[in-house]
């Protein structure tokens, strides 16, 4: 220790000294801003990651407490991407559309895909005629309830499901109770929102919509795979990745129990710290990276262009649409009038946050 005798030596043997605490402190965070997976919760998603998810897996199992066997996540091919350089843009960017604008120049590779559909072979699961939708009780904002309507004149032999936070939580309880200790302890009722439209798709399979979109006409002949999502163009990212489809889980069409729902969930059980912002802990973001990964070895998805379901985009300043639900009727009619091919279109009314103080409960 003589090295750190006298005034300079003190100096530098405190520096060395913060710098190793602050280190530590730095790790500790990090390792905490991930929650691990208890017992019954690894239990239930023993097969999140099915053998077509990942060609290159490793067949690794273990004994838990309870004696069943599990799977390790490991795989060859997840340690290669994550020694590769980060790439520039965020993982959940980097997702390819399967079509083009305008809808209609889609028709050929659209009528191959149906036909693919209506030949499979018997027993093999298709989309249950069921749309989800979900709001804090049976109140509904008048626009929301007009928009509802429209559901119903576009799918008039479709089941409608409509869930309250209370039916959310019960269900939760019900058919999944390992998730419900995570499902209470998220810091925004959004997120729980979020979380439970994915267990519906799993469970039931259908269509999953917010209450901000307006069908405007049929597209069950869009139909045409097990796991379909819509994306939409926005600019709330300073316009760095504007050829990059944003998807987002406000529209999303599933066929029951499709193992990419169990990939989803395991995000979810990963990222629950409470400082995470809705879109990256349960939302948009999250359900981003998810696709990604499923994606990467797997081809019965479809990722529709915004022209198809979301035309309007957010995060710009348009003169013939506003959000936040700030147009009245006329306005959404001169809104839709911009967007003639669209079967669907949401209004980004962010009933949740920014929005909400524009709802509106009574003529």
């Amino acid at each position: 220790m003589a090295v750190f005798r006298g005034h300079l030596g003190r100096r530098v043997l405190a520096v060395i000294l913060v710098c190793l605490v602050s280190t530590y402190l730095w790790t500790s965070r990090c390792l905490k801003s991930v929650q691990s997976i208890s017992d019954e919760q690894n239990t239930y998603l023993q097969n999140a990651l099915p053998s077509s998810l990942d060609p290159h897996r490793r067949a690794v199992t273990s004994q838990n407490n309870s004696g069943i066997q599990t799977y390790s996540l490991s795989s060859t091919s997840t340690q290669r991407w994550f020694k590769k350089k980060v790439p520039k843009r965020p993982f959940y960017y980097m997702i390819e559309l399967n079509f083009s604008c305008p809808p209609d120049s889609n028709e050929s590779k659209l009528a191959q895909l149906r036909k693919a559909s209506q030949t499979r072979a018997a027993g093999v699961p298709i989309i249950p005629r069921i749309i989800h939708q979900s709001w804090r009780n049976k109140d509904l904002p008048v626009q929301f309830a007009k928009w509802q309507q429209s559901w119903r004149a576009c799918f008039p032999d479709w089941e409608f499901k409509f869930w309250t936070d209370e039916d959310n939580r019960a269900f939760i309880h019900a058919h999944y109770p390992w998730f419900l200790t995570t499902y209470d302890s998220y810091s925004h009722n959004i997120k729980r929102a979020d979380a439970a439209r994915y267990f519906y798709l799993y469970h039931y399979g259908g269509i999953y919509v917010d209450l901000d979109y307006e069908c405007i006409k049929p597209f069950e002949h869009l139909i045409v795979k097990d796991l379909i999502f819509e994306s939409t163009d926005i600019r709330l990212e300073g316009n760095m990745y504007p050829h990059n489809p944003y998807i987002q889980n406000s529209l999303m069409i599933s066929r029951s129990r499709h193992p990419f729902w169990k990939l989803l969930w395991q995000d979810l059980l990963t990222h629950t710290k409470k400082a995470l912002k809705p879109d990256l802990a349960t939302g948009p973001k999250r359900l981003m990276a998810a696709i990604k990964k499923y994606t990467m070895y797997n081809e019965d998805y479809l990722v529709y262009p915004p022209c198809y379901f979301n035309p309007f985009p957010w995060g710009q300043n348009l003169t013939h649409c506003k959000t936040l639900n700030r147009m009245t009727d006329q306005e959404v009619t001169a809104c839709k009038a911009h967007y003639p091919h669209a079967y669907t279109i949401t209004f980004h009314a962010q009933s949740w946050l920014a929005g909400k103080k524009n709802l509106i409960f009574t003529d």
